[in-house]
């Protein structure tokens, strides 16, 4: 995999799979992942978010049997959240939705 599109919502930094698959991109070193948000209600990442992530992963390294690693994805998160953020909501008409694909796609080939 040479990039990924990472559909974020409203809560998906809480969920256990989501997160696992920001660990997946991690240890297979994914180069490129393009952050969208797909829900209006999503916000940007601040640091009550980065706190509220640490906690989440410490809470799943121990439900794993893990060593608590808090720090673990926050580095990479922020350097996802680095790049250019976009909106891409599922819900939006055909000729919206058959822009923010050929911008993602875009985005993707310069990379």
């Amino acid at each position: 995999v040479v990039a990924a599109i990472l559909l974020c919502t409203t809560g998906c930094f809480s969920s256990p799979r989501f997160l696992q698959l920001i660990v997946v991109a991690v240890l297979s070193k994914v180069p490129h992942i393009l952050p969208a948000a797909a829900s209006k209600d999503f916000t940007f990442p601040s640091n009550i978010f980065y706190s509220d992530l640490e906690a989440t992963v410490r809470e799943l390294c121990v439900a794993a049997g893990a060593a608590p690693e808090g720090s673990l994805l926050t580095p990479f998160v922020k350097s996802i959240f680095q790049k250019i953020f976009m909106h891409f909501f599922v819900l939006d008409s055909m000729t919206i939705l058959n822009t923010q694909v050929r911008i993602v796609h875009d985005r993707l080939s310069k990379l």
